[in-house]
């Protein structure tokens, strides 16, 4: 993103495109709702926040959590690593703008189509507990059918991990909730992309670069072992 184009975006108004009340636009949904934050999906369809898609995740403080300096931090920290990532790493979707939504401190960032790993892997194990078991009592469907999307898998978590690292920043809370899969043209291919970046840090010292990427590392294999 070149600067021309931040600048551009943190001067940007949600209430320019009409969506500075969540309550009475039909345009915005709810995709998920923690403790100190919540996740809309916002239809952009005339590309009026600068969006590259048709829609646009805005990531909202909770009414409770408006005066946390601790939760207005972690989304300010998202928004900068955001910025910092989305030209270097293809899997780090990119920043829009740091405004507000409905009164209450707001990331806007490009939306991306998928859904979280843990529930790809949830779907995953549904369907082969319905599949029929093979000749000797016991299911052999994650061999025959998935464990070629499964190592692929595999290896784009890693690469995209590996490309955060090489850009100077650690995730701190890689978990399959902060994974997006997404399918691309309905083949076997897919499109993985890491969110949730809101504990994440720049690499500042040397010193500190090798017990931060271990413990990165780590949080990879927990991932993986699920």
């Amino acid at each position: 993103m070149s600067s021309d184009n931040i600048g551009i975006v943190e001067n940007f108004s949600p209430v320019s495109i009409g969506v500075g009340s969540k309550e009475q636009n039909e345009q915005c949904a709810v995709v998920s709702e923690g403790f100190s934050t919540t996740v809309y999906c916002f239809h952009d369809a005339q590309s009026i926040t600068g969006s590259r898609t048709d829609c646009v995740a805005i990531k909202s403080l909770n009414d409770m959590c408006s005066d946390d300096e601790q939760s207005a931090s972690r989304l300010e920290n998202e928004y900068t690593i955001s910025v910092h990532l989305a030209s270097q790493c293809s899997s780090v979707r990119p920043a829009i703008s740091l405004s507000e939504f409905d009164g209450l401190p707001a990331i806007y960032l490009e939306w991306v189509n998928g859904i979280t790993l843990s529930k790809w892997i949830h779907l995953l194990h549904r369907k082969n507990d319905s599949s029929p078991p093979a000749g000797d009592g016991h299911s052999s469907s994650i061999l025959e059918r998935d464990m070629k999307i499964i190592l692929q898998l595999a290896c784009d978590i890693s690469r995209a991990l590996s490309e955060m690292h090489c850009a100077g920043a650690i995730h701190n809370n890689l978990t399959p909730n902060n994974i997006i899969i997404g399918d691309i043209d309905g083949s076997d291919n897919v499109l993985v992309k890491v969110i949730g970046l809101g504990s994440s840090s720049l690499l500042r010292e040397h010193s500190e670069t090798f017990p931060k990427i271990q413990r990165d590392i780590l949080s990879l294999g927990s991932v993986l072992f699920e």
